[in-house]
């Protein structure tokens, strides 16, 4: 016997083979990937389920006129998009995708980091310029050097263990782990000023919230070394974007990898224009790996709903 049909809007890009596979078990999908907001709305009304990625908002409006939604399915990892409290307020679950960019990113953010230390986007543009800036140039190895994890989630344990595979020291915080995660993931749990004071490259992987919105501001890029590289896959607001640019103006730190902002799609200009800065438009998990591994995991989600089978990665 065929399952109950469930009306689903998929508001964002998402692997095909995911959808093929919501699609035989009894999901009927309403495609409004491209569409506006307002047309996203016009389309709610009815639907049981919606699908997001990071660029629909999930707030009390749309939830509002979604008034037949049981289920967001968020295809990442980071919520910070819903509106979680009032999902819960109106019977609304949500899920999400943990973990499943976690290589993805993780690869992304020790590419910054390479990329900085080794001044590669400089040495392009030169050569693309018509210089020759061999003597100029000279980059620095990472072996050797301390690694500082903020963060030492999924994303964060993947970047540990490609730090002690280029044989750096490898520093992590993270209030929430028991002192046991050190021997396990191979790092050194200490505090944060601590990390931010010793490490050479300081990389974040943590979400934004009231308590780290600017976790990274003048007076934490006070205590890092004059050579620090900084790394932020996570999220924009999680740094001082002024503080860091009147530091790398100053030279009180050697340069930072971004790969996320405050104001995306529209970054501070002057700070993506300084030539220690290594950018990307908030790119690290899209990869089609990372894709698919959270479009089934989401999928998977959204049988369980059909089948009224219990959700592994229920958020609220």
């Amino acid at each position: 016997m065929k399952e109950t049909c469930m009306r689903i809007i998929l508001a964002e890009r998402m692997s095909p083979a995911a959808l093929d596979h919501m699609a035989k078990q009894g999901a009927q999908l309403v495609d409004q990937v491209g569409c506006s907001r307002e047309q996203v709305l016009e389309a709610l009304p009815g639907a049981q389920g919606l699908l997001v990625r990071s660029q629909t908002q999930v707030d009390r409006d749309l939830l509002d006129r979604g008034n037949d939604l049981t289920l967001v399915g968020r295809a990442g990892t980071g919520v910070d998009n819903i509106d979680l409290e009032y999902a819960k307020a109106r019977g609304v679950r949500v899920v999400n995708a943990p973990g499943a960019n976690a290589v993805s990113v993780a690869e992304h953010a020790f590419a910054l980091m390479l990329a900085v230390s080794r001044r590669l986007v400089e040495g392009t543009t030169g050569l693309r310029e018509g210089r020759w800036e061999k003597k100029s140039l000279s980059g620095s190895e990472i072996q050797g050097k301390t690694l500082g994890i903020v963060g030492l989630g999924r994303i964060g344990r993947e970047m540990a263990l490609r730090g002690r595979a280029f044989g750096m020291s490898v520093l992590a915080y993270d209030p929430y782990l028991p002192e046991s995660a050190e021997s396990e993931w191979g790092v050194r749990l200490i505090p944060f000023e601590t990390l931010c004071a010793e490490s050479d490259v300081i990389t974040l992987h943590l979400p934004i919230n009231l308590e780290t919105r600017h976790l990274i501001d003048g007076r934490i890029l006070a205590i890092m070394k004059p050579e620090v590289i900084l790394v932020n896959c996570a999220r924009g607001g999680l740094i001082d974007e002024e503080a860091l640019e009147r530091a790398l103006l100053e030279e009180r730190v050697r340069g930072a990898g971004l790969d996320v902002f405050v104001g995306e799609p529209k970054p501070r200009a002057s700070l993506l224009s300084h030539p220690r800065v290594v950018a990307t438009p908030h790119i690290a998990a899209s990869t089609p790996e990372a894709e698919e591994k959270a479009g089934f995991m989401i999928a998977e989600e959204v049988v369980a709903c059909i089948q009224g089978k219990a959700l592994r990665h229920q958020v609220v």
